[in-house]
């Protein structure tokens, strides 16, 4: 039974992939590109790989300065996205073992403590690459409640450390840039709902009564808040006034009375 000419050409492109090297494949690639061989592909591509020929076309419409972020095709961002994720989740996993990388043991004269800063330091570094895909990633994974999940996740792990092991004072901070990757992925979740605004402010703040053991950043929450269209920030204004708010506004330590001000 004969090959398709799909098949065909994916063949050649595996054993090219084989054969050439990694700088091989890009000689090739711009050499394919500055003869103008891309150009005529693009429809030809499109019956195959759509993703793929939607790619080619705006790669060929943007500047050569365009950034990788916006120039990847929509199957090269989600695989992006589950390699940051999974950078994310590594972190994660670690929390309850009493012998894992959040278990201190280096003072020998003090027993093991779970160490929320080394915990917030990682995740600092996994989120910092997140927040440049994040925008693209957001409606390929289709999952508008990953950050919040992911938030309780964090507080489960740290509560299933042994006892003995268990902070004495409230929590994990989230870094500054974990906290915006939290806050902006769980507002585009709300974009096109009628009043995003308050919906978003409720999401928060019953995520806040859930977890016991983690926080997010102050300063970035607010700064988060400050930079939403004047539209959703007057609509959340008016919804912390609301008996909801009363106790969380009235408290001077808390995220709301500082958004509220």
């Amino acid at each position: 039974m004969s090959e398709s000419p799909h098949q065909a050409s994916s063949s050649v492109g595996r054993r090219l992939l084989s054969a050439l090297t990694e700088n091989q494949v890009e000689a090739l690639l711009t050499g394919v590109a500055e003869a103008g061989f891309l150009t005529r592909l693009v429809e030809r591509l499109r019956s195959a790989d759509p993703d793929l020929a939607d790619t080619v076309g705006r790669f060929l419409e943007t500047e050569p300065s365009a950034e990788v972020v916006m120039a990847a095709s929509d199957r090269k961002a989600l695989e992006m996205w589950n390699h940051l994720w999974g950078d994310w989740e590594s972190c994660v996993t670690q929390l309850g073992d009493a012998e894992g990388d959040y278990a201190n043991h280096e003072e020998h004269w003090h027993p093991p403590y779970f160490d929320s800063m080394a915990l917030t330091e990682d995740l600092e570094k996994a989120a910092q690459p997140m927040l440049e895909w994040l925008d693209r990633a957001f409606p390929l994974v289709k999952k508008p409640d990953l950050f919040r999940a992911g938030v309780g996740e964090i507080d489960e792990g740290i509560r299933s450390f042994p006892d003995w092991m268990q902070p004495f004072e409230d929590c994990c901070v989230l870094g500054p840039q974990a906290t915006t990757c939290a806050l902006r992925w769980t507002w585009l979740g709300f974009t096109n709902e009628s009043s995003p605004g308050p919906q978003f402010a409720d999401s928060l703040h019953g995520l806040e009564n859930e977890v016991k053991r983690v926080d997010l950043d102050t300063d970035a929450c607010v700064r988060f808040f400050s930079q939403l269209p004047e539209g959703a920030a007057r609509a959340i204004l008016a919804h912390l006034r609301t008996d909801d708010y009363a106790e969380s506004v009235a408290d001077v330590r808390s995220v709301w009375h500082r958004v509220r001000l």
